[in-house]
């Protein structure tokens, strides 16, 4: 059986990693921005895309809320 602090360890590297894809697809976005700018030909296409990486990054952060979660209760179960 596992340790509650291992168990806490386990779920702040989920946290993390979600943090992570978050930071990836903020950094992808900004550097898509900085080195190609906007393709004005094609700005719904452009739009379609960053639209996409947000929603990326939302559902990303929903997960890393949830884990969030998960930790304080352990937590305030302790």
């Amino acid at each position: 059986m596992e340790n509650q602090q291992d168990i806490l360890s386990k779920e702040f590297h989920s946290l993390n990693n979600w943090l992570n894809k978050i930071t990836v697809f903020a950094g992808q976005a900004k550097y898509e921005l900085e080195m190609r700018g906007f393709d004005m030909q094609n700005i719904e296409e452009e739009k379609k895309r960053y639209i996409n990486l947000l929603n990326d990054m939302e559902a990303h952060a929903i997960k890393a809320g949830e884990v969030a979660r998960v930790i304080k209760k352990r937590i305030s179960q302790a």
